[in-house]
């Protein structure tokens, strides 16, 4: 009997769940039928139309909203720069901007001013990072803490605002990254500058060294990557026309004759073949001049200043701009100061 009970309720469940079907089947159909008859499809289309519109003006609005805030921008860069610069100023401007259109090409202008602008609406809100990031340097047994007071622009290490204005991540990957020359040779790169990072990568010296000379290494490669943050092209701290002027004299540097030679030859700026590795474009060549300068200024002043004083006078009366109390000689002994004391 029980048994009998339980076969009914299942051929009772079995003919409810067809008849549900059969329901959606019929429902799906009579849908269907109704979608396709021509009063429906005149709904349809007009709701079609409205929703096309819609979208249109939706698009227009906010291509509107940002067309209208880059006018914004733009008259308030143009309103900055009648405001801050004197007759003098500006006809200096227009005489840097044709000499370096003849050295180097009106690109390369437009490119310095293109960047001016960015940088200034970027530094509207723009607040100094507090809070340096330091990620993975536990992988070299380096505390996070040392790197702070190591690679700082509040007590003299760095120029001020050379870190905190520019950086928010300095990382440790604990990989190789691989470059390739024009022969298609691999070269290991040791760091590399990104928008607001500097990256350091795997080197295999680097197992052999002890902590003090793992910081002393890593902290030349970072006075190179600072430099490439606080170029013409980057810097927040200085106007378009010492950006002009910055780069006219870093372009007249390295079409000069006594180019730069790195103290510890680490980098033959008098060399062909590095600027073939690097790259052959201008804009890459005066960056890596101006970053390499800035390598030997932080690291090599004394040297600098005796071999190469040129260079030595263009990074200082620059950095000096901004930061007129920096000293790289205490800075240099300053570092070396926070290394020693690593064990």
């Amino acid at each position: 009997m029980k048994f009998e009970k339980i076969n009914n309720f299942n051929n009772d469940q079995n003919k409810e769940g067809e008849s549900k079907k059969n329901i959606k089947k019929i429902a799906f159909k009579k849908f269907q039928e109704l979608k396709s008859s021509p009063e429906i499809q005149k709904y349809i289309k007009r709701i079609e139309k409205i929703a096309k519109v819609f979208f249109i003006s939706c698009i227009l609005t906010i291509n509107s909203l940002i067309i209208k805030k880059g006018i914004e921008e733009k008259e308030q860069y143009l309103k900055y720069n009648q405001s801050h610069y004197s007759e003098v100023d500006k006809q200096n401007i227009r005489s840097m901007e044709e000499e370096i259109a003849k050295k180097a090409g009106l690109e390369i202008v437009d490119n310095i001013k293109k960047r001016d602008f960015e940088i200034f609406i970027e530094n509207k809100d723009k607040k100094i990072n507090e809070n340096l990031e330091f990620n993975g340097f536990n992988e070299l047994g380096i505390d996070a803490n040392i790197l702070k007071e190591l690679w700082s622009d509040k007590n003299g290490s760095y120029p001020k605002n050379w870190i905190s204005k520019n950086i928010k991540k300095i990382n440790y990957i604990n990989q190789n990254k691989d470059i390739l020359d024009k022969e298609n040779n691999k070269l290991i790169a040791a760091a590399s500058s990104s928008i607001n990072n500097i990256d350091f990568y795997k080197l295999k010296h680097y197992e052999n060294l002890s902590k003090k000379d793992l910081l002393y290494n890593l902290d030349m490669f970072f006075s190179h990557e600072i430099g490439h943050h606080n170029d013409w092209h980057n810097s927040p701290n200085i106007n378009l026309l010492e950006r002009l002027e910055i780069f006219s004299k870093i372009l007249n540097r390295l079409n000069g004759e006594s180019k730069l030679i790195s103290f510890d030859n680490a980098f033959n700026l008098s060399k062909k073949e590095y600027y073939e590795l690097k790259g052959n474009d201008i804009n890459t060549q005066t960056g890596e001049y101006f970053a390499e300068v800035c390598r030997n200024y932080f690291n090599f002043p004394g040297w600098l200043k005796q071999v190469f004083p040129e260079d030595f006078d263009l990074i200082d009366k620059y950095i000096k701009k901004t930061d007129p109390d920096f000293d790289p000689f205490k800075a240099v002994n300053q570092r070396l100061k926070i290394i020693d004391q690593v064990e």
